[in-house]
């Protein structure tokens, strides 16, 4: 089984104010969810904010603790993967993610 490592998160687009930003593996929370209150900086996450993946399916995003959206592709947990970037898009908003994928 493969561990997704969260790394960083940004926001993109039509985003105001501040939000916290929870991002998901099927609905699994990977770890605790963190405020952005900026645009176009990225955030870094708390070290071994990480999660066990089974195997394939799409990161999920709820802002302020309601589910906002979903990544367009799906992650798979073969072969190691760094330093991937994920966007979850949702009208004029983008949720760019970075991670990491291993063994």
């Amino acid at each position: 089984m493969a561990k997704i490592t969260l790394k960083k998160v940004k926001l993109e687009g039509g985003w105001s104010g501040s939000y916290q930003i929870d991002i998901r593996f099927i609905g699994t929370p990977i770890g605790a969810p963190v405020t952005i209150s900026q645009t176009s900086q990225w955030v870094h996450y708390p070290p071994n904010t990480t999660l066990e993946i089974p195997g394939s399916g799409n990161l999920w995003q709820f802002v302020n603790g309601s589910y906002f959206s979903m990544a367009a592709t799906p992650l798979n947990n073969t072969p190691t993967q760094t330093n991937v970037e994920a966007v979850i898009r949702f009208g004029n908003r983008d949720t760019h993610v970075r991670y990491d994928i291993v063994p």
